[in-house]
């Protein structure tokens, strides 16, 4: 609410895409700290981005990592806590990180002309999984300058060679940055460790176009040591967020995909045979469920965890291997989004909004988060519309939910209400 004889801001559509937006939110595997980023649309459309630090459960002030000059993305950890990895601009840099925050400046560990879009910080130290396109060429960035994007569409993506990403090992010790030769030939859109380390869960497309590659995602296992990757089958459509997890049975990897049958997204899992080969078909984890999985983590220490929809609100869930299920932990009041856990998922972090407050990084224990980031505090002099919960149920007996926004200062009593448009005056 706005201070006394102050008048209230009108919520106008600059005041919401202008301000900072958190994004990335991720906990250090010990659970002691937080980093996300916070961005805002800077001139001709760029993004302006920087990196922050937290203590999770403490009073302290969020410090500032970067000075947002240049976009800083994608807040990695090492599997020990003791380094943040993140992308500035071109460069990889790490930042060592002790028990009482940042110690000294960061060291670049990369200079890549090309598109990053995933990092996995492998166990042991040594190696870095970077998904990268290739390096553009001065060519492609003498076009890029010049506003030159004209081309022929079938010959999009053999022609731009940095559209494809591949899984790439960086080794901190030598700089040197190969290829996974087993999967040059694929799209690479995700991948996971195994906890302890161990082989690589990988989701990859037949080529970076979402049509036909969002259709065509396949899963392999990468054996970093022994050179070798093993194709374990289909994904399923929009295949992403792998997960790790051990059962009596061995290991499993599990992962969110779209289930035409059933009109929506599903945990989808495989068991993982002892020579590395899928040990049966996918199986659906959330048949059961009448929630629907928005997320899901891998938990280093344990079964992964899950975001689930819940009406108008979000729910937190893990599974259960002995069913196998998953079970619900906790309620999350709102929208909640961009989960991260730590290794024993005791501390998570994520994205939360709710009626009358924007989106933020919270963290803490999964039933008592604190709010972290301030990163719109020009909305708290906004004076909001009452908002009503509502519920119906459809004619095949759906209960189907819906929210009620009334302006600012008006009650039902005051109703009813345009939908907005111009009024004309009657001829």
């Amino acid at each position: 609410m706005s201070e006394p004889g102050k008048v209230a801001p009108p919520l106008i559509a600059d005041l919401i895409a202008g301000g900072r937006q958190a994004a990335n939110p991720v906990i250090s595997p010990d659970g002691r700290w937080v980093a996300w980023t916070a961005s805002r649309a800077g001139k001709q459309e760029q993004q302006v981005s920087d990196l922050w630090l937290a203590p999770v459960g403490g009073s302290a002030v969020p410090t500032r990592l970067t000075d947002g000059s240049v976009p800083a993305r994608l807040p990695r950890w090492s599997p020990d806590s003791a380094w943040l990895f993140y992308v500035v601009g071109e460069e990889l840099r790490r930042l060592r990180i002790t028990a009482d925050g940042p110690a000294g400046g960061a060291e670049p560990v990369l200079r890549w002309g090309g598109d990053i879009s995933g990092l996995v910080p492998l166990a042991g130290g040594q190696l870095v999984g970077v998904v990268a396109g290739d390096e553009r060429t001065k060519n492609d960035e003498r076009r890029q300058a010049e506003g030159d994007d004209a081309m022929v569409w079938s010959e999009r993506a053999a022609r731009q060679h940095w559209l494809w990403h591949r899984l790439r090992l960086l080794d901190l010790a030598s700089g040197e940055l190969t290829v996974v030769a087993g999967l040059a030939g694929r799209h690479v859109v995700d991948v996971a460790q195994r906890p302890g380390g161990g082989p690589l869960a990988v989701a990859s497309w037949d080529c970076p176009e979402r049509e036909p590659g969002a259709f065509t995602s396949r899963l392999h296992l990468a054996d970093v040591e022994a050179d070798t990757v093993v194709d374990l089958g289909p994904m399923g459509l929009e295949a992403h967020s792998l997960a790790w997890w051990q059962g009596s049975d061995g290991w499993h990897v599990a992962w969110l995909a779209e289930v035409p049958s059933a009109g929506a997204t599903a945990v989808l899992d495989v068991a993982v045979a002892a020579d590395g080969s899928a040990a049966g078909d996918p199986v659906d984890l959330t048949a059961s469920v009448t929630a629907c999985p928005d997320e899901l983590v891998q938990v280093a220490g344990g079964p992964p965890v899950a975001l689930f929809t819940e009406r108008l609100d979000t729910a937190l869930y893990r599974l259960n291997p002995a069913g196998p299920k998953f079970e619900r932990m906790t309620g999350l009041t709102g929208q909640a989004a961009s989960l991260s856990t730590s290794d024993d998922a005791t501390v998570i972090a994520v994205l939360k909004s709710a009626a009358y407050t924007p989106s933020d990084v919270h963290a803490g224990p999964p039933g008592a988060l604190t709010q972290i980031s301030d990163t719109r505090p020009e909305f708290r002099g906004v004076t909001w519309g009452t908002q009503e919960r509502l519920s119906w149920r459809a004619p095949d007996g759906l209960e189907i939910d819906g929210l009620l926004i009334l302006p600012p200062g008006r009650s039902r009593a005051d109703g009813p209400f345009r939908l907005g448009g111009t009024r004309t005056a009657p001829p």
